[in-house]
């Protein structure tokens, strides 16, 4: 009886822990969604906060792509194949193997979201995709001259940076203006202000705060 009692008890304590491992996960925006020119996973949220709520995921979508992320680009295994090829004694085959490995997680990541994602969604997606590298574009141009004479320069450089990324961020809204409509935009701006919110606590707590380095860098990340 005793037995009986305690694992009733177990179970009761275990399921209102994994509603809240659930609704916090679904509470969460999913990376890996948009892809850099390379073909790696880009985060640009990071560049344009919230932005992935335009897609209007439902809760089991985002728990299908987490999962799919854990098992692809976040898996132990790739991640230690990454530093095994950027440690002093690398060799030219665990460099290879490791470059193999991350190609492999993202052709099986972006087919698992692809798979998760309604063709509405992946449509939008495209068009996201144009409006970032068409405002890259334009935010690039409008600073080119600039960037040019502060070579030398790292404080310039670096405050030319900053530009970039406000300038981006500019270009972007306006051509997301033409792509999402009024309920989209709403979603966008309620999610970039929690995302906004959690990376200022993360701040205050003496953790690395989420910038926007990826509007000028993150188009060539994506693995090794």
């Amino acid at each position: 009886m005793l037995r009986l009692l305690a694992l009733v008890v177990s179970v009761s304590l275990a399921v209102p822990a994994l509603a809240q491992e659930k609704e916090k996960k679904v509470g969460e925006v999913p990376a890996g969604l948009f892809f850099s020119v390379k073909g790696g996973p880009f985060a640009l949220d990071k560049v344009y906060p919230g932005i992935t709520a335009a897609l209007r995921l439902t809760d089991d979508q985002k728990l299908a792509i987490m999962d799919a992320q854990q098992k692809t680009m976040m898996d132990p295994a790739l991640r230690e194949a990454g530093q095994k090829a950027k440690s002093d004694g690398a060799k030219d085959v665990d460099r290879a193997a490791a470059q193999k490995a991350y190609a492999d997680a993202r052709t099986a990541l972006k087919a698992s979201v692809d798979k998760v994602l309604t063709d509405d969604q992946k449509a939008l997606i495209a068009k996201i995709q144009t409006a970032y590298e068409e405002s890259q574009k334009a935010a690039m141009d409008g600073l080119k001259a600039e960037f040019g004479g502060a070579k030398g320069n790292p404080d310039r450089q670096a405050e030319l940076r900053k530009r970039m990324d406000q300038e981006l961020r500019v270009e972007m809204a306006t051509r997301l203006d033409k792509i999402l409509d009024a309920e989209q935009k709403q979603l966008v701006d309620r999610a970039g202000t929690i995302q906004r919110d959690r990376e200022e606590d993360a701040g205050k707590g003496g953790k690395s705060k989420g910038d926007a380095k990826g509007s000028t860098k993150g188009a060539a990340n994506g693995g090794i």
